[in-house]
């Protein structure tokens, strides 16, 4: 799903479902986050996401982003198994998973992908190499 309202639309009829289904499971889904440079200024459908300080924040109801700690590579877990850290990996240019899963119980089970993010990405580490011909990035 990539927009607001077809989150909402999924959301009611995961309800239903689960009304007349006793042992069903939290069902789970699909987001597409498209990466904006200013959530503060965003007005679009889509569902948004953009950097928020070191985490990143994820839009999927106005006006309040839901921010997540994330890095590159792999999830960092809590010895109880609570995520500290959500990992990130690229999928394609300027596209990226997040890795474990988005679960908030009672509220969305997700499966999350970031698109049009910028190369490099706010999380990627650079390298800063200083050599006799200058600053090399790496």
């Amino acid at each position: 799903m990539k927009t607001l309202a077809e989150v909402a639309e999924w959301h009611e009829g995961a309800e239903e479902r689960l009304e007349w289904d006793l042992l069903a499971r939290d069902p789970v889904c699909q987001l597409f986050f498209r990466w904006v440079d200013d959530l503060g200024l965003y007005r679009g459908k889509e569902l948004a996401c953009s950097t928020h300080g070191k985490d990143i924040a994820l839009l999927f109801a106005r006006p309040y982003p839901l921010a997540l700690p994330l890095s590159a590579g792999e999830p960092r877990l809590s010895e109880q198994g609570e995520v500290e850290m959500f990992g990130a990996e690229k999928i394609a240019s300027g596209m990226w998973a997040l890795s474990p899963s988005l679960n908030m119980p009672g509220i969305i089970h997700a499966f999350v992908v970031l698109y049009g993010v910028p190369d490099p990405a706010p999380w990627e580490r650079m390298i800063v190499l200083v050599g006799e011909s200058g600053i090399v990035l790496g």
